[in-house]
């Protein structure tokens, strides 16, 4: 089944047995081990040509994220957790990359996600432009765009779609189809009065106007807002709430009247209830289930009306799968990131179990033969994993030992943002709840808040399908 996938990470991972074992000793481990290579040796290479192509990405989803997150996946179902995996772990090919930009050593999601979709390296802050755009300068940049899998597929008469539990005018989104020389501009009030000389569209006009955006087949996340126009007092209704825009367009409509300009089924969702009900046969969907980015899955009211990241991923891929000539689909786990920026660790664990448990989701619908999954973290975080705990202990819990203040830390440690260091005393957290999910998780208290920054995955490209095979896969 897993054949025609691949997980690509920051380190190269050991992948354990699942099975908690009654002793470790020596002969334990060994007969594990030669289960593990009898198994590898089973694995069969599939050379089969794709037609279709799934990239699940989990952004800022590090190794130390991956590790936590396996670890508390297991420790909520009873176990001791780290002999366990996260789904995606036990694909056949596990590879390396290197996220730095081709300005910066430590890249952003925008630059990152736009090399993952087009193969090329670019500035920082830029969507969908090459490596000779200026950052944040509008007049001129157009000149600069860069084609990638979105504009491939849509070539090959391949169906597309995206779904993200941020917004869908987000960094990584807006890496298939944008082009931009600033991830922010969204909309037309993200566009500072300096540059709207340039006539750069924001992301959200590019998505409705211009292609590949307008040639999307399923689009589902939050961030309505950026579609809408400002207007007070606003009558409440699936296209009529107040969002932000200065220009007075209604963008939802507008992408509603080009589909039905074109004939076919089309739909647009506001809630989860909506989106269970969309036939398969629909010819194009658009989802926009909150204002900004979607809500957290830990802590979400039970009468919360946005669906889940798994759910929109498989009604994505039961409408895309009516395409003969197949389908390319990009899934986010984008609050991952959101919540490592905001220091709230428990919260991106919980996104990432998510996030696997969707490419568990998808994987069980679609076929190996045909298909090719793919895992890949766009960047990773300051976040790490340090203490000496015994085996078992809390992965949201506190450290083994406690530093020459005699205060303890807990596991689970931010090396920048909120907390991170500081030259005032810390507090001391021993009375601290670390399992609510709003705690930050980190060693020190400066009582000022920052945006936690993202960390570079090192090492080298490891995959059973470079950029030159998946390209192949469209053409």
């Amino acid at each position: 089944m897993w054949s025609h996938c691949a997980f690509i990470a920051g380190v190269f991972l050991l992948l354990l047995s699942d099975r908690r074992v009654a002793s470790e000793d020596p002969e334990t481990w060994w007969s594990i081990g030669q289960e593990e290579l009898r198994e590898t040796l089973r694995t069969v290479r599939n050379v089969n040509k794709a037609k279709n192509v799934v990239v699940f990405v989990g952004d800022g989803m590090g190794v130390t994220t991956v590790t936590a997150a396996r670890i508390l996946q297991g420790q909520l179902k009873g176990a001791s957790g780290e002999e366990g995996y996260l789904y995606f772990e036990k694909f056949p090919h596990t590879g390396l990359l290197k996220a730095y930009s081709n300005n910066m050593q430590v890249s952003e999601s925008s630059a990152s996600g736009t090399a993952l979709f087009s193969g090329q390296k670019v500035n920082s802050d830029t969507v969908g432009l090459s490596s000779k755009a200026t950052p944040k300068q509008c007049r001129g940049s157009q000149e600069f765009s860069i084609d990638g899998l979105l504009q491939w597929a849509q070539a090959n008469g391949k169906s597309t779609g995206a779904v993200t539990t941020t917004r869908v005018t987000h960094s990584t989104p807006a890496g298939l189809y944008a082009h931009c020389a600033n991830e922010d501009w969204e909309a037309d009030t993200d566009i500072p009065s300096s540059e709207q000389d340039g006539h750069c569209k924001d992301v959200a006009t590019q998505l409705v106007e211009t292609s590949p955006g307008n040639r999307l087949d399923v689009l589902m996340g939050g961030g309505w807002t950026k579609f809408l126009p400002n207007i007070p007092n606003a009558v409440d209704g699936p296209t009529m709430k107040s969002g932000c825009r200065a220009d007075g367009r209604n963008l939802i409509e507008e992408w509603l009247a080009e589909k039905r300009r074109r004939g076919g089924n089309h739909s647009f969702v506001d809630s989860r209830e909506s989106l269970l009900q969309v036939d398969p046969k629909t010819d194009s969907l658009l989802g926009l289930f909150s204002a900004g980015a979607m809500n957290p899955k830990l802590g979400r009211a039970e009468s919360s009306t946005e669906p889940e990241l798994k759910e929109m991923a498989v009604k994505a891929v039961e409408i895309l799968a009516k395409n003969p000539n197949g389908y390319f689909l990009m899934v986010e786990g984008g609050l991952i990131d959101d919540s490592h920026h905001r220091g709230l660790a428990a919260r991106a664990l919980h996104e990432t179990i998510a996030f696997a448990e969707t490419v568990q989701a998808v994987d069980a619908i679609t076929n190996s033969n045909d298909t090719l999954l793919i895992v890949v973290a766009d960047h990773s975080h300051a976040l790490i994993f340090t203490g000496y705990q015994k085996r078992g202990t809390s992965i949201l819990g506190f450290g083994s030992r406690k530093l020459t203040d005699q205060k303890p830390f807990t596991s689970l440690l931010y090396l920048s943002g909120k907390g991170s260091s500081g030259d005032v005393p810390r507090r001391n957290i021993s009375a601290d709840n670390t399992s609510q999910y709003w705690s930050n998780y980190i060693i020190l208290h400066t009582g000022r808040q920052f945006w936690v920054a993202e960390f570079e995955l090192s090492g080298g490209l490891s995959l059973s399908y470079s950029w030159l095979e998946l390209a192949t896969a469209f053409s």
